[in-house]
């Protein structure tokens, strides 16, 4: 019911522009709605099967927009390339290594992933081993703490990786506003009573 509405909600908003903008996906901010979990506010592209699940690209959103579905299929998605480049790590360097992880998995892993702002923690320590698996992977090194190999490559974890992409893509939004329709949503925070910052 929920993406039901959603879908008409998007579609009566967009109604004036091109249709096929409808068919690619923007990913934009978060809101809280009342009690409800978090909800992302998105444009996308839906193709409906049944009553449960509701796809676009690689996205999944199920009926209680849980996500979990889509974290599920993208924890099988890279795992099945970290088998494969298991057998094949003996034979490439570590610069090598590293190029093709980021194509394959971490690019996977931040296909989308502003939408898992605010969702489980079991969604996300879920995202955190496949990350920790690859880090160990790329760098040979399988025994050492996930924190010291991610901290060695340079990757930003999970949960940060997130923030960071909807910091940069608020920041965006604030200093060239456009997408007018997406910057529009945004409000400057005004407090209730005068703080002491507001002076310096």
């Amino acid at each position: 019911r929920h993406i039901k509405h959603f879908k008409t909600a998007v579609s009566r908003q967009f109604a004036h522009r091109d249709c096929d903008w409808f068919n690619r996906i923007v990913l934009l901010n978060i809101f809280r709605w009342a009690t409800l979990h978090y909800i992302a506010v998105v444009a996308i592209p839906f193709s409906c099967y049944g009553d449960c699940t509701s796809w676009s690209y690689y996205i999944i959103l199920d009926k209680h927009l849980s996500l979990n579905s889509h974290v599920a299929a993208v924890s099988k998605s890279c795992n099945y390339h970290i088998r494969a480049l298991r057998h094949i790590r003996s034979s490439l360097t570590e610069d090598m290594a590293k190029s093709v992880a980021l194509a394959l998995v971490s690019s996977r892993l931040d296909y989308a992933n502003s939408l898992l702002y605010g969702t489980s923690d079991t969604n996300i320590n879920k995202l955190q081993r496949i990350q920790n698996s690859l880090a160990k992977l790329v760098l040979k090194r399988p025994h050492i703490s996930s924190s010291t190999a991610l901290h060695n490559l340079h990757w930003l974890p999970i949960k940060q990786r997130i923030d960071f992409k909807i910091s940069t893509f608020t920041y965006k939004l604030l200093n060239t506003r456009t997408p007018s329709y997406l910057s529009n949503l945004l409000l400057p925070y005004i407090p209730v009573r005068s703080l002491r910052s507001s002076d310096l």
